[in-house]
């Protein structure tokens, strides 16, 4: 499931639907993911974009902005940075 968005995507509207029901909320969940893939022994890379919503994203067949496109080599060193910088922000706001 972890290199598939459509699937991906489909657990995201499970998991809202599901709290939002077990919690009785009158309000829409919001649903984030940080998913990271590896092809053909690159360094991993993130699939999904870690700032959207996956929950109010509609299932399409179109091309869908929150799947991340694959970089070349020269943008696999800022993605390295911005993937520890995001890690940081994320381990320092559950601490």
């Amino acid at each position: 499931m972890a290199s598939r968005p459509d699937m991906i995507l489909q657990m995201a509207h499970h998991i809202a639907r599901d709290q939002a029901k077990r919690r009785s909320l009158g309000y829409p969940l919001e649903v984030r993911a940080t998913v990271t893939s590896s092809l053909n022994g690159r360094p991993p890379r993130f699939l999904v974009d870690p700032q959207v919503n996956l929950a109010a994203e509609k299932r399409t067949l179109l091309p869908s902005k929150w799947i991340l496109p694959l970089a070349s080599s020269t943008q696999q060193k800022s993605n390295t940075t911005e993937r520890a910088k995001f890690s940081e922000r994320t381990h320092r706001s559950f601490r």
